[in-house]
């Protein structure tokens, strides 16, 4: 399939153009899900374009905690302006390409769409507008779009016959206000069709344990949202709520600080069914980081 293609700005911006997404696959096997607190630039690659394409730093970038996460405790909250698209790419090597997908949630846009972008070798596929639900989580297949490279058009399977390139690839679906959708949810990402992905989390977050009977244990972790490097912070101020399963009424809150391996202990002085959450403000008022809810007998 071909048919010529004179601008880039034709596929960020023809939203009328032929786009399509494929019915998920029969999940088959056990499920591998890989937790991604930030971007090791050796798998990830950070990008923001204008709506012709050219590099441009209008795309905002945040790992976040989100009640709309499909699992886990967030997603990536991709952020633009009207003439901007970005988002994150994964980068791999020796997994089948036309096989990636990923998840999004289109938060703003009554008519929101994605374009997959494909860097492969000396090549640069754009696809053409794919598009996404509105409020609504989706999963999108690369092997579903009509990509586009110079007068070449075709799908990933079409390209990848004729050119026969197996090589390191770098691909993902951007999205943004030229396309209508300047306010998106990413949460997973595929390597294959149903079993591998890369769910993908907040870059501060707070884990809470039953260590035993008479204590609980909570860390506080922070990932440099670019490399994934993670740190356990000394000093940061956690507090351990106590609410009633009865009547969701909270009974006790503890403060203490954390050690030189950003975890701190509590005791368990109530005994009795109860849900517990510990809570880490990081960065002022307004910037709590909580920790999913843990029933204890």
């Amino acid at each position: 399939m071909r048919r010529p293609l004179t601008v880039l700005a034709v596929a960020l911006l023809g939203a009328g153009l032929g786009a399509t997404t494929v019915a998920a696959p029969a999940s088959a096997g056990e499920s591998i899900v890989a937790p991604t607190h930030g971007f090791d630039p050796d798998e990830w690659s950070i990008r923001g374009y204008d709506c012709a394409g050219a590099p441009a730093g209008t795309t905002r970038l945040d790992l976040r905690a989100t009640p709309l996460a499909q699992d886990g405790l967030g997603a990536l909250l991709v952020t633009g302006t009207d003439d901007s698209l970005g988002g994150v790419l994964r980068r791999h090597v020796g997994v089948a390409l036309p096989s990636i997908s990923t998840t999004a949630y289109a938060v703003e846009g009554d008519d929101p769409h994605g374009v997959w972008r494909v860097e492969i070798g000396e090549h640069t596929l754009i696809s053409d507008p794919v598009p996404l639900l509105a409020r609504a989580w989706g999963r999108y297949y690369l092997r579903g779009a009509v990509l586009h490279e110079g007068e070449w058009s075709g799908s990933i399977d079409e390209f990848q016959r004729e050119y026969g390139i197996s090589e390191p690839w770098t691909a993902g679906l951007l999205t943004g206000g030229c396309v209508g959708s300047p306010l998106t949810w990413i949460d997973r990402v595929y390597d294959k069709q149903s079993r591998f992905s890369n769910d993908l989390e907040p870059s501060t977050w707070v884990s809470l344990v039953l260590v035993d009977p008479s204590r609980l244990r909570a860390r506080v972790h922070r990932a440099v949202l670019e490399t994934g490097e993670v740190t356990t912070p000394r000093g940061a101020r956690v507090r351990l709520r106590q609410v009633r399963t009865a009547d969701g009424q909270v009974t006790r809150t503890a403060y203490r600080r954390t050690d030189g391996r950003g975890a701190v202990t509590f005791p368990v002085r109530d005994r009795g069914r109860a849900t517990r959450q510990a809570v880490w403000d990081p960065a002022g008022p307004g910037a709590l980081v909580r920790s999913p809810l843990l029933l204890t007998p």
